[in-house]
């Protein structure tokens, strides 16, 4: 109702229209309070780093309202995203108000009052006033909204092939900072939905994934291309289907490229496979968008590469693949039986952390098409695994494991050891 009822912008934009700046950094009534009496009560030495650190980071979150911003934006790369600084402002803030707390309970207990009781009201309090607080931000909407499927997508429902689907946002105005929350909402997953679309099927999410990272960069300065060049880009990503409200099978250039299978889906013709095996390489030269979708580079007989690996790679020539299985995301299978030397080009993105396997062996995964990821492959039938697993997975597990660790001994030795007045006595 919210979307289409302009009354309602009143319940969800409370006050002018506006999202009201202190609802994204309001900590709860009792906090600043709690904070106060924590630095006036407590040593100033036990105080005076997290009073430092919250003045210093409140300082910094204010970005360009501080008058040394322009001095740390230029020097300080990470400076460039001020509003971070609200995070160890916040943290530094609830460890006051913990001293702050502590204190009072210890005189409470000093008048034999029922503290656990206190403590529960507290809690109560602090939840209403945070959920009155932001109740707003959260707008509940019916599942049926999510997991309903539109009678236009039957032919890409019905498709039991392995390909992907590009969602094409169209043009359309920017929201502006008087805009609602929904429409900010809606531009980002349009925004988003060619990547993920392209990466990950369908699918999409709400919320904003890293586009600075490269093949995110490089796949946004493709999808700017005109729909020739685009197309040719799609095609390569293994896209089968398009969803777009513009009537693509009758723009200038694109007949017989596709064809419309319902008032907004068009099938691609020709597309490539998820994976296939290449008999040359061509030089990746400058690294730019341009080598993809213009040029005489042909996708299908060769891949761009760079390095050594050109040399040993010199007749143009396609084979398919047997077999490929995803399994969790994470884990790529994949049956081939080439009958000469190739390189077999899989349409992932070459993300840190990929990893390949050969009949078990470990294998370099090479970096292929600017964006993709592939290895070397020897005539014969052959089992190969790409295993994603995070860089340094193991070492944050550690760091973890360790933390988790001593927390959990501080606190049984907390609860466990004798009481020290009980031994005064």
């Amino acid at each position: 109702d919210f979307a289409t009822n302009p009354s309602t912008l009143k319940t969800f934009f409370p006050g002018n229209g506006h999202m009201p700046w202190i609802l994204s950094i309001y900590p709860g009534l009792l906090i600043v309070p709690m904070a106060i009496w924590g630095v006036a009560v407590t040593r100033f030495r036990n105080t005076l780093f997290w009073l430092g650190t919250f003045l210093v980071s409140i300082f910094l979150a204010l970005g360009h309202h501080t008058p040394l911003y322009h001095v740390f934006f230029r020097i300080f790369p990470f400076f460039r995203f001020p509003e971070k600084f609200i995070y160890p402002a916040c943290f530094s803030l609830l460890v006051l108000a913990a001293y702050g707390f502590d204190s009072l309970f210890r005189r409470l207990r000093q008048h034999t009052a029922r503290t656990g009781l206190i403590a529960a009201l507290i809690f109560v309090a602090l939840f209403l006033d945070l959920y009155a607080n932001h109740r707003n931000l959260n707008p509940v909407w019916s599942a049926a909204r999510y997991t309903g499927r539109q009678s236009w997508l039957k032919p890409i429902l019905e498709d039991n092939g392995c390909f992907r689907v590009f969602a094409d946002p169209g043009p359309g105005p920017r929201p502006n900072h008087r805009d609602t929350i929904l429409k900010h909402h809606i531009m980002w997953q349009m925004q988003l939905m060619p990547n993920l679309g392209i990466l990950r099927g369908i699918r999409h999410v709400g919320g904003i994934t890293g586009l600075e990272l490269r093949y995110q960069y490089l796949i946004t300065e493709l999808l700017k291309k005109p729909w020739r060049e685009r197309i040719r880009f799609l095609r390569l990503a293994n896209v089968k289907y398009i969803i777009s409200r513009e009537p693509l099978d009758s723009l200038p250039g694109l007949k017989g490229e596709v064809e419309r299978v319902s008032p907004l889906v068009f099938r691609l013709k020709d597309t490539l496979p998820r994976a296939w095996i290449v008999g040359a390489l061509a030089p990746l030269r400058k690294g730019l968008v341009e080598e993809l979708v213009t040029g005489p580079f042909d996708p299908r007989n060769s891949a761009l590469a760079r390095g050594k690996i050109l040399s040993r790679y010199k007749q143009p020539g396609k084979e398919s693949i047997g077999e490929i299985r995803y399994e969790n995301g994470d884990y790529i299978r994949i049956r081939v039986s080439p009958r000469r030397p190739g390189v077999l080009v899989l349409s992932e993105s070459a993300y840190p952390g990929w990893r390949v396997f050969v009949d078990g062996r470990e294998r370099k995964c090479l970096w292929l098409d600017l964006l993709f990821q592939g290895v070397e492959i020897s005539p014969g039938s052959h089992r190969v695994e790409f295993i994603y697993r995070p860089e340094h997975l193991g070492i944050y597990m550690i760091i973890s494991l360790i933390s988790l660790t001593v927390f959990l001994a501080s606190w049984a030795w907390m609860l466990l050891r004798p009481d020290k007045r009980q031994s005064h006595r």
